[in-house]
């Protein structure tokens, strides 16, 4: 699935590099860049390979070579990261089992008693 993932984040690169040649409509990036969005909703080895792409951009924007020449590289490209997650939206926020179903797990839990009149 790791693969696959980082698959499908090459294919969209593709799609938007033959939008900029003209040999792509301008539908085919809108509505790959839907499903992508909804991989990366759903699936955590998505989410892990645009963990990992931005991890490598960000290390070769931090290559002294790369600062000599454009040192507003690092700058542009997180502008860039926080346009793209405004555009996008960002992940729901983990959601926590609520408090009643935690309190009724444990007193539903089946406790010895000492005075068993059965017994």
């Amino acid at each position: 699935m790791k693969v696959v993932s980082y698959v499908e984040v090459a294919i969209f690169a593709r799609v938007l590099f033959g939008l900029l040649l003209r040999s792509n409509s301008l539908l085919t990036p809108i509505v790959y860049g839907i499903f992508l969005r909804s991989r990366y909703y759903q699936s955590p080895f998505t989410r892990e390979a645009f963990k990992g792409i931005d991890s490598a951009i960000l290390q070769a924007l931090s290559h002294p070579q790369v600062g000599g020449a454009v040192p507003q590289a690092t700058a542009y490209y997180n502008t860039l990261k926080t346009y793209l997650a405004r555009a996008a939206g960002n992940l729901p926020a983990p959601t926590a089992p609520p408090a009643s179903a935690t309190a009724a797990d444990t007193s539903s839990t089946p406790r010895a008693s000492s005075a068993n009149p059965a017994q």
